[in-house]
């Protein structure tokens, strides 16, 4: 279930900044580099199928979602101090990090939760923990590749260095780790999504927690898969909602952003971006990717129908958007109108069972 306290947890992550004992530019927040991660995965995912491999697809989907959660209440400890108490007493913090779930989000679907618990204290699925690990490690390395050259010659930067190198040394047996590590075609593709960090959303208004186009496409990613158990949807459908989600505002990496008042307001713009937005896509995305890949993208990079549920998550993370800035005290015309436009548009509206009326009116009343 999609409840206003598991939207604004989901959130949290965008105000937790990365690397910040270290010289960095703008843009190295959790919630972007789970985004990234979960990018990376899919690819890392795909090539071990192409391989031969079986890959339990719900398994690595929810296994991402608990090492956000996760990540979500550790990430500012150090990762050597990290590791180091997990392999001690892993357990113990685990179960600390359970503590929190329950109070901070006790209307967190049960069996989730309890399919949480197995993930990290069970010994079954190690392909796909493996897979989720890899693709942490390797949009660490995307980002610390930034990191090294602000830090070159630091204390403490070679061995940092070291470590992500072994890290990632130990999972050369994954396919996907050898393409992207040793810059097989699929690196560019990486190297591409992870450009959406460094576009901000309602970039001409000034907003906080200031979150970009890439951790927008990771929350309605998660909005949906909340909705879709919710709906006790089969796996298929599940999957391709969370996908789609995750890659569906992947064009603006070639157009940026046009915002929504040009778009509803120019006669047959929409029309012609998204035909401007296809021809990109196969110009500039797919030759990235295996050709068996190509269709699989090219339907996920469509965006939303009209009234569906994962147009409804992606309009409700912007509307959340406004309204984390507006209690930080930062907001704008621009932002209040949006708004209001959407709390009319969602007043009382049930969308496939979801009661979408009811988010915006909890969301509202703060």
């Amino acid at each position: 279930m999609l409840t206003k306290n598991i939207v604004e947890f989901f959130y949290e992550a965008a105000s937790m900044q990365r690397w910040n004992d270290h010289i960095r530019v703008d843009g190295f927040t959790e919630l972007d580099k789970q985004a990234h991660k979960a990018m990376i995965l899919y690819v890392l995912a795909r090539h071990e199928e192409d391989a031969g491999a079986k890959i339990q697809w719900r398994v690595l989907v929810e296994g991402l979602i608990f090492e956000y959660i996760h990540r979500s209440f550790l990430t500012d400890i150090k990762p050597p101090v990290f590791h180091e108490l997990a392999n001690k007493c892993g357990k113990e913090l685990n179960a600390w990090v359970y503590k929190q779930v329950d109070l901070r989000v006790p209307d967190l679907d049960r069996g989730l939760r309890a399919r949480m618990t197995k993930w990290f204290d069970g010994q079954e699925n190690d392909l796909e923990k493996r897979l989720v690990k890899a693709a942490h490690y390797l949009a660490t390395q995307w980002e610390f590749s930034i990191i090294y050259r602000l830090n070159e010659g630091r204390y403490g930067i070679e061995e940092t260095k070291g470590e992500i190198e072994t890290e990632l040394l130990s999972h050369a047996d994954l396919a996907g780790v050898r393409q992207i590590t040793f810059r097989g075609p699929t690196k560019n593709f990486v190297d591409l999504t992870g450009q959406l960090r460094y576009q901000r959303r309602w970039a001409q208004s000034p907003r906080l927690p200031s979150t970009s186009v890439l951790g927008h496409s990771l929350i309605v990613a998660l909005f949906g898969y909340m909705c879709n158990l919710q709906r006790n949807r089969d796996d298929g459908v599940t999957m391709e909602d969370f996908w789609q989600g995750l890659f569906h505002d992947l064009p603006e990496v070639l157009t940026r952003d046009i915002v929504s008042p040009i778009k509803r307001n120019v006669a047959g713009l929409d029309e012609v971006l998204k035909q401007i937005e296809n021809e990109l896509i196969c110009q500039k995305i797919l030759p990235l990717l295996p050709e068996l890949w190509r269709p699989d993208m090219l339907r996920l990079t469509q965006g939303f129908a009209g009234d569906s549920v994962m147009k409804a998550c992606d309009n409700l993370a912007a509307y959340v958007e406004v309204k984390l800035s507006e209690e930080s005290g930062i907001t704008s015309h621009s932002m209040r109108r949006a708004a209001r436009a959407l709390e009319q548009q969602y007043r009382g509206k049930v969308i496939e069972g979801i009661d979408f009326g009811k988010l915006y009116t909890d969301i509202m009343q703060g």
